[in-house]
């Protein structure tokens, strides 16, 4: 699980203006099987052509930048969408499905449009092991990566509005361990060639690539 900065301010003013140029729909639409039941929210999903114009080409820029794409080493964008809460607004525990699009789910986002000073409430609780719960809360512009098979849950709105948008991704490397591991050599070989040169590094450049080679499908 990772945070990055995603968004500027300029940006978010963008993705504003065009929603308001657009309408919310019932996000029990787009809930699967049982998830109808815990799902309490509105949407404006790939569907909206406003959506498609104006939002979806800075949800792209955002996951084929460098530095976000070398932790998730991003192949594919699978159903991104506004999302809304607010009065008690909340999406109870669930674990996002498997396959979407005929596409396989490797890891979860939300990029925060509103900052986490704007609303009570609201916190994104992410099971991350036995009995282990981590909290996140993001600031405006920041994007949150997580493994799409943790079980995951939106508290309730009780004041303002959080206001973010979601999606999945398909990764060229499938398993979680190895994109943390690549991406952890990767931080940890920036660090060495800024104090060493490329020259001297090349040996653990090398190690990386084939270790790529080696991850990915």
């Amino acid at each position: 699980m990772k945070i990055f900065k995603a968004l500027t301010e300029a940006n978010i003013k963008a993705i504003n203006e065009a929603i308001a140029e657009t309408k919310w729909v019932d996000g029990k639409a787009t809930a699967l099987g049982a998830a109808k039941d815990k799902k309490s929210n509105f949407q404006i999903t790939r569907e909206d052509p406003v959506f498609n114009k104006k939002v979806l080409p800075l949800v792209v820029k955002v996951h084929t930048s460098p530095v976000i794409r070398s932790y998730t080493f991003f192949h594919k964008l699978i159903s991104p969408r506004l999302a809304s809460y607010y009065d008690g607004g909340n999406y109870d525990w669930h674990v996002d499905v498997a396959l979407m699009e005929h596409e396989r789910t490797d890891l979860s986002f939300t990029i925060f449009l509103t900052d986490k000073s704007e609303y009570e409430g609201g916190e994104m609780r992410v099971q991350i092991g036995a009995g282990q719960v981590a909290s996140f809360k993001g600031k405006k512009g920041e994007i949150f990566i997580y493994p799409s098979g943790l079980l995951h849950k939106v508290e309730p709105v009780t004041s303002g509005e959080r206001r973010v948008i979601v999606g999945w991704l398909r990764s060229k490397v499938k398993l979680h361990e190895h994109r943390e591991r690549l991406y952890n050599l990767n931080v940890e070989l920036g660090k060495f060639r800024k104090e060493l040169g490329n020259e001297k590094t090349e040996a653990l450049n090398t190690l990386y690539h084939q270790m790529v080679r080696d991850y990915s499908e």
